[in-house]
């Protein structure tokens, strides 16, 4: 299981690093790709990734990639998103929960909760997306060709010797 999960890793990286088109659009595709795990779109994500990174002038391969990268880890990205709007807008969850007593309480909990989650997952886009766009601009730019004589050379001679 985990060396069929490291071959698909090792594809993923081969297939973003030989997609033909201009470094901005290939950073600018996965980086808004990737952005789209930290919203809950209910199994949706690949699909509008690809369309987020075509409107806003990325890569479609890219943003597809950038998508299914860390779909597996989206229930962390979630509680990322509580926890960062946690900190930045504090909530006594405690005293929210107390405080229910008919169904306007309950409406005034989930505002709050939800305005905590959003502003979570605004910061924590904003902050990733500016992050990973210049590591991946910067890393296309300067090294992709290093990187794929690197694949050639070490990943693909230790995958002939596996199959042997």
């Amino acid at each position: 299981m985990l060396r069929k999960a490291e071959r698909r890793i090792k594809y993923f990286i081969i297939r973003l690093l030989r997609i033909k088109d201009k470094t901005h659009k290939i950073a600018l595709g996965f980086t808004l790709g990737l952005l789209i795990n930290f919203v809950p779109t209910f199994g949706f994500g690949p699909l509008v990734s690809v369309v987020f990174a075509r409107l806003f002038g990325g890569n479609a391969v890219a943003g597809l990639l950038g998508g299914i990268s860390l779909i597996w880890i989206f229930p962390l990205l979630m509680y990322l998103n509580f926890a960062v709007g946690y900190v930045l807008l504090p909530i006594e969850v405690e005293e929210l929960v107390e405080d229910i007593e008919g169904a306007e309480d309950v409406l005034e909990a989930g505002v709050e909760l939800g305005r905590a989650f959003f502003v979570g997952m605004a910061v924590n886009m904003l902050v990733t997306g500016i992050i990973l766009y210049a590591a991946l601009y910067i890393a296309l730019t300067h090294f992709r060709r290093a990187m794929l004589r690197y694949i050639r050379r070490v990943w693909l001679a230790k995958d002939k010797q596996r199959s042997r």
